[in-house]
């Protein structure tokens, strides 16, 4: 018997935040060891900074916040080509895949920095029983066991994934030169993204060569920003994607 449209959703978000899962565990453990690395092996991985400053007495969520938002950026853009032809090839619709895998990354984007904060919890018990100097329990100007940390990191790698899947699914349907035009598009968001959460990786990358500066907004107005912007770049994706052409090779 032939599934129900909305029973195929559900099956492909279960199916893609499982294989997605997977890779972010790998991604965690392994920069989890970095930290301890730095920790570990300090004569090798000299920094021009005092020991309470180290990346190594960092809660986790602080020194993963950057590397996660590439992180997901990346997987963005892997997705369109790991998973769509995949799909669409066992009869998939394109609208069952793009509701499944928009579940999907919510999901993730969730649970993402639930994985940090545990691993956060870890470090603070480690760095205790050794005796090792650590930063005061804050992430992002909030306390570490506030719901407030957990919010602003799942809209930040949300928004960052939703980037990349755009960008990645322009490049899929247009080729090589119309994918280029939506780099552009992609970049602009991730820069509002960071000016209203009071700078970041994009603007830090940018700003010699363009006026754009942090700006201060409320809480609330940041993270509304955010969800325009998710809604934005999913909005890109389901319009390109509708009745694109699937390739054979």
């Amino acid at each position: 018997m032939e599934m129900k449209p909305f029973e195929n959703s559900k099956k492909i978000a279960f199916d893609l935040f499982y294989v997605q899962l997977v890779w972010t565990l790998w991604f965690v453990s392994f920069l989890f060891l970095f930290q301890f690395l730095i920790l570990l092996l300090p004569d090798f991985i000299k920094l021009n900074v005092s020991e309470m400053e180290s990346p190594a007495s960092m809660y986790f969520m602080n020194f993963g916040l950057t590397a996660s938002k590439t992180y997901m950026l990346v997987i963005g853009i892997i997705s369109s080509y790991a998973f769509l032809k995949h799909y669409i090839h066992q009869g998939v619709t394109r609208k069952d895949y793009f509701v499944g895998s928009t579940i999907a990354v919510i999901l993730l984007s969730i649970l993402l920095p639930i994985l940090m904060w545990i691993l956060s919890g870890v470090q603070y018990l480690i760095l205790g029983w050794a005796g090792i100097p650590r930063q005061e329990s804050v992430v992002i100007g909030y306390e570490m066991f506030s719901l407030m940390p957990f919010i602003i990191f799942t809209l930040q790698f949300l928004v960052y994934y939703l980037a990349g899947w755009m960008v990645s699914m322009s490049f899929y349907r247009f080729g090589f030169y119309g994918g280029l035009l939506s780099i552009p598009v992609g970049l602009a968001g991730l820069i509002l993204l960071d000016m209203v959460w009071g700078g970041g990786d994009a603007v830090e990358l940018l700003s010699d060569w363009l006026p754009i500066y942090p700006i201060e907004p409320t809480t609330t107005t940041a993270m509304l920003t955010s969800l325009v912007l998710a809604a934005v770049f999913i909005l890109l994706h389901r319009l390109i994607s509708r009745n694109i052409v699937i390739k054979i090779k």
